[in-house]
């Protein structure tokens, strides 16, 4: 009898094994489980960190085009390299201005001419602004568009209808 229980108990250590080892098994497959999840969490939280940064510079830029502060835009951009991949124009400060002084002998940012470019230049998502610089310029959308922030500040107040059929209307600035 004792033989029996022997292999009674054999049996049943076997079946307790192989148990845990399905249980290992599926231990195993949600982990694996979890940590791709895991993975594909900080993946996406990266690139939404990327996403707000990239809106961060896009709506200072906005502000600062309606404010008509195109050197604000130059100073980041310059030292920013993010910022020039980001925006959507290039803004330099046309080194030589020979237009009259403004306000005593120094030139205040408002008054200065800025040259802007399509950020990338070959980009085709710019085709209005390609055309405006084709109308005032009388060439190719390589050529520069000169701008001051007083230029920008009275011609940015509009409606604006987006591609996604909204509609944004930008109000008139009181400084």
């Amino acid at each position: 009898m004792s033989e029996i229980k022997q292999v009674k108990d054999a049996v049943q250590e076997a079946k307790n094994d192989l148990e845990k080892e399905k249980q290992e098994a599926l231990k195993k497959k949600v982990k694996a489980i979890i940590k791709a999840t895991l993975e594909r969490i900080e993946q996406e939280e990266k690139q939404v960190k990327a996403h707000q940064d990239n809106l961060a510079i896009l709506k200072k830029d906005l502000k600062d085009l309606e404010a008509g502060r195109l050197d604000l835009i130059e100073e980041r951009q310059s030292k920013d390299k993010k910022a020039r991949e980001v925006s959507v124009v290039t803004v330099k400060k046309v080194e030589k201005y020979v237009g009259p002084v403004k306000h005593g002998t120094a030139y205040q940012p408002w008054y200065w001419p800025f040259e802007i470019t399509p950020n990338p230049v070959d980009s085709g998502f710019f085709t209005d602004f390609s055309d405006a610089i084709s109308l005032t310029c009388g060439g190719t959308s390589t050529e520069l568009l000169t701008l001051t922030g007083n230029m920008c500040s009275s011609f940015a107040p509009g409606t604006y209808e987006m591609n996604s059929g909204n509609t944004i209307d930008i109000r008139p600035r009181f400084n």
